[in-house]
């Protein structure tokens, strides 16, 4: 504890009466008053700064220089300088290796209470089983509300039973494992020796040895040497037979009281037997073992210094649980490695090999490495430099070559090219375009003369404003426009051009100039006007021969419903009038006029049915929508097919005699393509007038028609409907429906004449 120094009494301040009262004495008594309330001050504050200090006590059963005590050390340091470093770590060593505990404990009990009496300690780490019984018997009187984390310890849960505020990793060794590598590293071994001494800790670990070696005793002989003097050890190692193992469990001191360091105990199993040992402490491993399924004294102190800081932190140590699984790891000395010939692939993926010898790489790898980046960064900044001087000859060589073929196919070629700068200023043209210039007398001028001069002077006035406006409108997305324009020369009427211009940016999208070229197309364009006439001739002459068909047809149907059906009806009625007069006629007689009855009705309904086909007379007797209903009556009977009619009364107001017919047509052929080839269920079909148009759509639920059925040239019944369509100025569009199925609209204008017409009358 922190105190403040007494108060050494001035000489003046044991003067008489009268002296306090002075001015002077009692300015000299405030500055005393208040340089002693800074010094306490200062005290108080340096004294609660220390009292806020963590305080760890690491208690170690054995000394400093044993290698599991330093490891364990060493773990300790490391989570703590990490996670905690302002925590203050106290070490105190039992050194129970080397000197009897009944002699020591005393001694230590009483410097324990006089180092640590008060409560100055926050958390305790126990390090090992002797350090653990020290505190758990001692820890009412020297730390009792102190909390306890072991580690190295052999643990059971009757060890620390009764016990509070206690938690720790428990440290077992792995001896299954370990006997398990041996067997395999040496498959010709006839016999396991363990060998161990009488303390605690060898005890405890020779019972798990007894409880496992049963385990492997089908494979290979187990004995063991325990207690025995440093003679009796060395003579019973003379005496092994070969292709023996040694597991050391723990040989540290000898039944007469001899003490050996690990590194000592090794000697003497190597320097008295050639066989290979094993071991369960990394601290052995080095020392002369192989290695083995260690005990890790590092992972040993870095656990439980991860528990003591969670402690530290506000957790209780009742609320960590004991860490059960001991955290062992596979470790080797790569000298007895290379001595048993045991290659490095036969061991455990994440071992941990030591005394590996450092090879030159492995001695300078850092020097190797910057030399060789080094060297290889010359190397390839020379192999880039050689690659960039041939690359750049071959781009000039490329650059020459493609210089003279654009120049001889520019040049060569009979298409205009012509290049000129923003402000119309021409940089460049063939010889094309200058021969075109020339035959025309546009100029007189040639290539040199012709090349920095204003482009505006070539071109009509009445066009440049267009062309600058096409111009300013390309962006470096749009870089090109096309035109054709019909110019009139002196040696023939005119000349067809078509123009397409290319804007040219730089990297930078500025714009440094445009390209022109030219075609003369005039041969295309008369070849186009004379199929476009062609085209519209044989239109007219199918429509003529259309009209023509459906003439005939009326003419033909009223001559077979006229004549033929007069004449049948007329047949009819003498057959029934001569079975009237003829009395009595024999039964086969009688039967053969029925029959002919029949044959005559049959030949009636016959007659009927074809006149209908050729020119049904409900589309001049009612109309279109009539003719419509009966034909859908007539022709999809019995094929299972639902109609839908949808109309107004006055939707087919307004289509003349030939468009009434054209649709009517087009209505049938759809019809039967829907019952060819649609597999629908049901046709709705919908007829609507619209102002100046009248519109038809019909649409089937069925698998719908392909795109290359209705853009394929030999769909002759497609083909038929579209020209009906055409030739009366309307339009037809084939699409899928919108759940499924195909769906035909088709929209005709009404005649000029009809249309006002109709309009006069909505507007009467």
């Amino acid at each position: 504890m922190w105190s403040a120094p007494p108060l050494r009494v001035s000489g003046w301040f044991r003067r008489g009466r009268d002296d306090t009262k002075s001015p002077a004495h009692r300015r000299r008594w405030h500055r005393l008053a208040v340089a002693g309330v800074c010094a306490a001050t200062l005290v108080l504050a340096a004294g609660s700064a220390l009292a806020a200090k963590k305080r760890v006590l690491v208690v170690n059963s054995y000394n400093v220089g044993y290698a599991w005590t330093d490891n364990i050390i060493s773990g300790i340091h490391s989570v703590f300088a990490s996670e905690m470093p302002e925590a203050e770590l106290f070490f105190e060593q039992l050194d129970t290796r080397r000197y009897p505990a009944t002699d020591v404990y005393p001694q230590l009990e009483s410097l324990f209470r006089s180092k640590y009496a008060g409560g100055s300690v926050d958390v305790i780490i126990a390090a090992n089983d002797e350090a653990l019984d020290f505190l758990l018997a001692r820890r009412s009187r020297l730390f009792p509300n102190v909390p306890i984390v072991f580690c190295g310890v052999h643990f059971r849960n009757a060890r620390i039973a009764g016990e509070h505020n206690i938690t720790g990793v428990a440290a077992d060794v792995d001896m299954r494992r370990t006997i398990e590598l041996a067997l395999k590293r040496h498959p010709h071994t006839k016999l396991v020796m363990a060998i161990s001494d009488f303390s605690m800790v060898g005890r405890y670990d020779f019972e798990q040895f007894w409880r496992i070696f049963p385990d492997f005793e089908d494979f290979v002989h187990f004995d063991e040497l325990i207690g025995l003097s440093e003679d009796e050890l060395i003579g019973a190692l003379k005496r092994m037979p070969k292709q023996t193992v040694i597991l050391d469990i723990g040989f540290l001191r000898d039944r007469l009281g001899k003490t050996f360091t690990p590194a000592e105990a090794i000697a003497l199993y190597t320097a008295h037997s050639p066989f290979p040992v094993y071991t369960l402490w990394d601290y052995y491993v080095g020392t002369g073992t192989v290695g083995g399924i260690v005990l890790s004294g590092r992972h040993q102190g870095e656990a439980a210094a991860r528990m003591a800081a969670r402690i530290l932190k506000g957790e209780s140590a009742s609320a960590i649980p004991v860490q059960r699984d001991s955290p062992n790891v596979p470790m080797f000395d790569f000298l007895q490695l290379q001595r048993f010939r045991i290659p490095l692939s036969a061991l455990p993926e994440d071992s941990i090999v030591i005394n590996r010898p450092e090879s030159f790489y492995w001695k300078y790898k850092y020097v190797i490495w910057a030399v060789a980046g080094f060297t290889a960064s010359l190397m390839i900044l020379v192999v880039l430099l050689s690659a960039n001087i041939l690359q750049r000859r071959k781009a000039v060589r490329a650059l020459t070559d493609s210089e003279s073929r654009y120049r001889a196919i520019v040049e060569d070629q009979t298409e205009f090219v012509v290049r000129f700068t923003p402000d119309f200023r021409l940089s460049f043209a063939n010889h094309a375009f200058l021969n075109f210039l020339r035959v025309n007398e546009f100029v007189r001028l040639d290539e040199a003369e012709l090349v920095g001069s204003d482009l505006r002077h070539l071109v009509p006035e009445r066009r440049m404003a267009e062309i600058e406006a096409h111009l300013a409108a390309l962006t470096p997305d749009q870089p090109i426009f096309e035109d054709e324009q019909a110019i009139r020369l002196n040696h023939r009427e005119m000349w067809w051009i078509k123009w397409t211009v290319r804007a040219i940016y730089n990297a930078n999208d500025a714009l440094t100039e445009f390209q022109v070229v030219g075609a003369d197309i005039t041969d295309q364009k008369e070849t186009q006007n004379a199929l476009s006439v062609s085209r519209e001739q044989f239109r007219r002459l199918a429509m003529l021969q259309q009209e023509a068909l459906e003439d005939d047809r009326a003419r033909i149907s009223r001559e077979i419903h006229d004549e033929l059906g007069q004449n049948l009806t007329a047949l009819k009625m003498g057959l029934s009038m001569l079975r009237r007069v003829i009395p009595s006629i024999g039964r086969a007689a009688a039967d053969r006029l029925s029959a002919l009855n029949r044959m005559i009705e049959e030949t009636i309904r016959s007659v009927q049915r074809i006149s209908q086909e050729l020119r049904p007379t409900q589309l001049d007797d009612f109309g279109l929508i009539a003719a419509m209903e009966w034909h859908a009556s007539e022709f999809l009977a019995g094929s299972g097919l639902r109609v839908d009619f949808e109309h107004g009364p006055g939707d087919q107001d307004g289509l003349d005699r030939e468009q009434a017919t054209a649709v009517y047509r087009i209505y049938q052929e759809a019809l039967t393509n829907v019952v060819r080839h649609a597999r629908a269920l049901a046709i709705h079909i919908r007829l609507e007038r619209e102002q100046s148009r009248f519109v038809m759509e019909i649409e089937d639920d069925g698998i719908g028609i392909p795109q290359q059925a209705v853009d394929c040239p030999s769909s002759f019944g497609l083909i038929g409907m579209r020209e009906r369509v055409r030739s009366l100025g309307g339009t037809m569009t084939i699409s899928r429906a919108p759940r499924r199925g195909t769906r035909i609209c088709v929209e005709i204008p009404f005649r000029e004449a009809e249309v006002k017409a109709a309009g006069k009358e909505v507007t009467a």
